[in-house]
């Protein structure tokens, strides 16, 4: 009996060697997990067509509104399209025959295209970085009073930075 179980520990030990070179090595990545499903599938399907749409609508819009202009939804043949403001709208409205001329053109059923506003929320880019040699010199008392903050602090995020500031300034 002890031969018996030995062997099937020996057998088991090799089935798990053999498949565990194939697990590690898997590439997992998110294109691969959208293939694995059909859910998965018919999502990166649509999302495909969407960006295909949104290139022709680019190449068939004025520069202006080829920028600001972006697919919102496209269900039964119906598009809607968004722009930042009323103005592109008023433009966008009058070059929507031939925007729809063109989607037909190139195989696109379109019967509505519809126009909203959405005023997309804009963050400001970051300052360019400043040169070290630029930057403004804090005194040695300043140093201190940081020091003596940072001692103050719960642990934090912002706690950690000033004892990063309080260390590379006092070197």
């Amino acid at each position: 009996m002890l031969d018996n179980d030995l062997h099937a520990v020996n057998a088991l030990e090799k089935s798990v060697k053999m498949y565990q070179p194939y697990r590690r090595h898997k590439q997992t990545d998110a294109m691969s997990w959208l293939h694995q499903s059909q859910h998965g599938a018919s999502v990166l399907a649509t999302a495909k067509r969407l960006l295909e749409l949104q290139a022709l609508i680019q190449a068939s819009l004025p520069a202006p509104l080829s920028t600001a202009c972006q697919i919102v939804r496209w269900q039964d043949e119906i598009l809607t399209l968004s722009v930042p403001s009323a103005a592109h709208s008023a433009k966008l409205r009058q070059v929507v025959p031939r925007l729809a001329a063109a989607l037909q053109k190139h195989g696109w059923q379109v019967n509505e295209i519809r126009v909203r506003v959405q005023a997309a929320p804009r963050f400001p880019e970051a300052p360019p970085a400043v040169p070290r040699e630029q930057r403004p010199q804090i005194s040695s008392d300043g140093v201190a009073a940081f020091a003596d903050l940072a001692g103050t602090l719960r642990d934090g995020p912002l706690a950690r930075a000033i004892e990063r500031l309080v260390q590379r300034r006092s070197t």
